[in-house]
């Protein structure tokens, strides 16, 4: 957490090499959040450099006592919603299977059934996923969860009890 709060302190004194390290050390983690909201490898592409455009932009206003992963999560949530909303168009079902054809690999080590839990993320919603993934991938509590959805504690354990609940019914009815 020091080594963040110093990076973030030099970089408020605008020292660009600074944000090149933060993007190289969060880059992989943005980007795998971003596709899972996404379903899409050049939409979370997008998201994720906007992410960081908006992380530059802003690094004024970062709070050194909030975790910066935190805040870059609900960075990308913010903005996924906003770009979601201007589309307003929902992934349809042809691609959730094309997107199922990618892993995560936090669910589990066999590539096949990484792709089926990944079919199956993406027939949750917005909400349930993201929760999903920010505790069980992204090892965060309950608590930072919160932060990053801005929403209660009672709502997220509600999100991840009925995503849990949903993805062992379809589990179930695919035979997975």
């Amino acid at each position: 957490m020091r080594k963040i709060s110093n990076w973030v302190f030099k970089e408020k004194k605008g020292k660009c090499v600074t944000f090149k390290r933060f993007v190289q050390y969060y880059h992989q983690m943005v980007y795998q959040f971003c596709y899972i909201m996404m379903g899409d490898n050049k939409k979370a592409e997008e998201l994720a450099n906007d992410t960081f455009l908006y992380a530059y932009s802003e690094k004024e206003n970062y709070e050194n006592n909030r975790k910066f992963e935190l805040w870059l999560y609900q960075t990308a949530v913010i903005l996924a919603k906003k770009q979601l909303d201007e589309n307003s168009s929902t992934v349809d079902f042809a691609e959730k299977l094309q997107a199922s054809h990618s892993n995560i690999d936090c669910f589990a080590d066999n590539g096949q059934l990484s792709n089926d839990i990944q079919f199956l993320l993406m027939n949750l919603t917005m909400k349930q996923r993201l929760s999903l993934i920010l505790k069980y991938c992204n090892q965060l509590s309950v608590h930072e969860i919160c932060e990053v959805l801005d929403t209660t504690e009672s709502e997220i354990r509600s999100y991840i009890c009925q995503g849990r609940e949903e993805l062992r019914e379809k589990m179930k009815e695919f035979a997975i």
